[in-house]
């Protein structure tokens, strides 16, 4: 049995590589990998040639008989096809290279399933309807399935085809996965972490915790920029920023994961004219029944304080709303009414008084999250900040000791 020669292992690793763009998104080129088959195959056929025991004429065939090529090849009359899977062992899987199961194909199936028709999908991934077609159809062979049918001028899944799209885009989430953790690894866990925050909790949290997460990870070029939680939940969808941290939704915004990072409350901040300095908390009902300034909508927290106002049947009488807690403290110090702001607001350096607030006895909360885009896989180093924020959270809360604070 004949080795290898090293001219034909070089040809066949050099290859061109398709190129993959950063963040799982992928610019396919339509005949890429038949172009890489075509190489090898020539690869193989001047090998052969050189092997005493083997015809020079012999047409070579890499998966499988003439009758399994014959859709790639065609009809052409000529020599008998010669098996290399047989005739000596090659340095990788030949199988491997079936278009069949190509991650392209998995992708021309979900895009077609999404717009329901093979030129749009075709268009999304930058190849022919043809090629696309061809791939289609190959993952029906390969799996004995029939996935589409005819709808007008549309295509829609068959039941099988709907009962493997789950399936299939699993498939897809590993593979961008598996791209960017390697990706990560090759650059030592380098690369560019885009974050947007409120204001007020870029203040609390994060001046001193950014500072020593740079000293540790000192490839990590950190971008943070500020915002209100709609605005920067709209930042995340379009891509501008890789996590946020915010107020949690009241509800699951699709496609954002979210991890909890920690519970706020709500702090009534006053002069002793409106707020009497006692230690306990102040009830809603109480508290509305003065001036209130307040952050305005484009903070998720306004939302939960809404909320408890309509649970407490009472209308608040606002007076003013702002993007920063900073102006209510302003407002408030000049006896101007009573600022409802999170507990995560900073009042160093003010004669105001402070009084967390309660709902029928209880303390109104909040869950802090951080969120990403399920579409677009968050790198590795993406969620070590995560995860070292929330034990940061979790140790400032519990030196500063505050009661009406529960962190998880």
């Amino acid at each position: 049995m004949a080795d290898v020669d090293a001219t034909f292992v070089e040809q066949v690793f050099h290859i061109p590589e398709r190129k993959r763009e950063p963040k799982g998104v992928h610019h396919f080129q339509t005949d890429d990998l038949e172009a890489g088959l075509e190489v090898l195959e020539q690869a193989a056929l001047d090998h052969l040639a050189k092997l005493p025991s083997s015809p020079a004429s012999s047409r070579v065939c890499l998966t499988g008989p003439p009758e399994a090529t014959a859709d790639r090849h065609g009809p052409t009359p000529g020599p008998p096809c010669v098996d290399i899977r047989h005739r000596w062992p090659l340095p990788f899987p030949v199988a491997s290279w079936s278009t069949n199961m190509d991650i392209r194909t998995y992708s021309g199936f979900v895009a077609a399933a999404e717009l329901a028709n093979f030129t749009l999908a075709a268009q999304r991934l930058n190849i022919t309807q043809s090629a696309l077609s061809r791939q289609i159809r190959g993952l029906e062979e390969s799996l004995g399935l029939r996935l589409f049918e005819k709808s007008g001028r549309n295509v829609r899944l068959t039941a099988a085809g709907e009962a493997l799209l789950t399936k299939v885009n699993g498939v897809l989430v590993a593979d961008r996965d598996l791209w960017s953790f390697a990706g990560d690894l090759a650059r030592n866990q380098s690369g560019l972490l885009k974050i947007g925050a409120c204001s007020q909790l870029v203040e609390r949290y994060l001046p001193r915790f950014l500072g020593e997460w740079r000293l540790a990870n000192p490839g990590i070029d950190v971008r943070l920029e500020d915002g209100g939680g709609p605005e920067l939940a709209e930042k995340l969808h379009a891509g501008a920023v890789n996590l946020t941290i915010s107020a949690m939704p009241t509800a699951p915004i699709e496609p954002f994961e979210a991890v909890r990072l920690g519970e706020l409350g709500f702090l009534a901040v006053a002069t002793p004219d409106f707020l009497p300095n006692t230690s306990g908390p102040i009830e809603i009902t109480d508290l509305l029944e003065s001036p209130i300034l307040t952050l305005n909508c484009r903070h998720a927290s306004r939302e939960v304080f809404d909320a408890a106002c309509r649970l407490s049947g009472q209308v608040p009488r606002i007076v003013l709303e702002s993007t920063s807690p900073h102006t209510l403290f302003a407002m408030a110090e000049g006896g101007n009414g009573i600022a409802v702001v999170p507990s995560s607001a900073i009042l160093a350096g003010r004669s105001l008084i402070s009084r967390p607030i309660t709902l029928r006895g209880e303390p109104i909360r909040f869950d802090i999250c951080a969120m990403s885009d399920s579409r677009a896989t968050l790198p590795v180093y993406g969620r070590r900040f995560i995860e070292a924020l929330r034990k940061h959270i979790l140790v400032e809360e519990k030196s500063a000791g505050r009661g009406h604070l529960h962190i998880v």
